[in-house]
């Protein structure tokens, strides 16, 4: 009888890489600072400081405030492009605004959906979401609770509900064609 063969097997794994914790820090005479998110490439976060300004980070320029809407009080990031150019989030100036803030245009008011939002009258919006491109906003209005698509060419529009019922857009693709969310159905 013969001895049953042995094989070894190796497999190539990559070299672990190092990992480490880098702080972002706090604005001048702050207290805290929490990231929200991260672009693709890792260069820009953006997030809220000392609870009531949005800012975006660089490793070259550091934490920088976005500032607030004229006239307005608090302002929260909550997304930003691929490429770091293009933050969003919420504003509150008259009510909360969802924002868009790039460096040449500064932080712009989205408005209200020009479609009236659904079941009755918004007074508020909330931008949740931007594509990798930075060209659509998605987000939802209050108190009506329609998710809404946003872009520079066709302004802030419903995407609508199942019915009576209340929908929230969270995130979007690259190109913005596609919306996802959370959407209920009330029964009467």
């Amino acid at each position: 009888m013969k001895a049953p063969a042995l094989f070894l097997m190796c497999l190539a794994l990559p070299a672990a890489h190092a990992q480490s914790f880098s702080g972002l820090g706090v604005p001048s005479g702050g207290t805290q600072s929490t990231a929200s998110r991260v672009s693709r490439d890792g260069s820009v976060v953006v997030g809220t400081a000392n609870g009531n300004r949005a800012f975006r980070w660089t490793s070259a320029g550091g934490m920088v405030s976005l500032g607030t809407l004229p006239g307005g009080t608090d302002s929260f990031a909550s997304d930003v492009s691929d490429d770091g150019s293009v933050v969003v989030g919420t504003g509150y100036a008259s009510g909360a605004r969802a924002f868009r803030w790039t460096s040449a245009g500064g932080m712009v008011s989205l408005g209200l959906p020009l479609d009236g939002g659904g079941d009755g009258e918004p007074q508020n919006t909330f931008g949740d979401a931007v594509s990798g491109d930075g060209a659509v906003v998605a987000g939802f209005s209050d108190p009506v609770n329609d998710a809404f698509r946003w872009t520079s060419a066709g302004g802030m529009l419903s995407i609508g509900t199942f019915g009576a019922g209340y929908s929230i857009a969270y995130d979007c693709d690259s190109d913005g064609s596609v919306v996802v969310g959370d959407s209920h159905r009330c029964l009467r």
